[in-house]
């Protein structure tokens, strides 16, 4: 009797299992549709069509029933990163250009504030040219405080400001 039962039991599984695999195939196209209309959705309204129709039909190229679920829940990701990420990368891009050229322009003041003053101490240890009666140190001194004005600038533009990134609606 036993033996009965247990046999009874896999055939039914066996044909329930087969039943769950057929519904589960059934129903991936649906899914796979709602997943692509999620990830478009997310996308801002210039690009939904085009990324709907690109989606789908890479989507159809894809071999398997998981294999196009784990695609389409993927592309939802895309969608996001799309919509948000590569948004976020350009601002921070714009940030980090226009906080590299105005460091460039300090650098650039700053060379040339000392390659002055090394040319004119040049000229002066040569004899070609004399220096102005002053106090010993005080050309230095002047130099030293332009360049500490210079690093100042240099530090304060290398610091950034919190900056609210809002997503735009579009």
């Amino acid at each position: 009797m036993r033996k009965l039962v247990v046999f009874l039991v896999s055939i039914l599984a066996s044909a329930l299992s087969r039943q769950f695999v057929d519904e589960f195939k059934a129903w991936v196209p649906w899914l796979t549709r709602k997943l692509i209309m999620i990830a478009a959705y997310v996308l801002p309204e210039t690009e939904r069509a085009r990324r709907t129709e690109e989606w789908a039909s890479h989507l159809e190229e894809v071999p398997g029933e998981i294999g196009k679920i784990v695609v389409a829940i993927d592309l939802v990701r895309a969608g996001i990163w799309i919509r948000y990420g590569s948004r976020d990368r350009m601002e921070i891009a714009l940030k980090a250009w226009d906080k590299t050229k105005n460091q460039v322009l300090v650098y650039v003041f700053l060379a040339n504030l000392v390659i002055k003053f090394r040319i004119h101490q040049g000229l002066v240890w040569m004899g070609l040219i004399r220096e102005q009666p002053a106090a010993p140190g005080e050309a230095n001194e002047a130099i030293l405080a332009l360049l500490l004005v210079g690093l100042f600038l240099v530090y304060q533009k290398s610091i950034s400001s919190p900056v609210a990134v809002e997503p735009s609606g579009a």
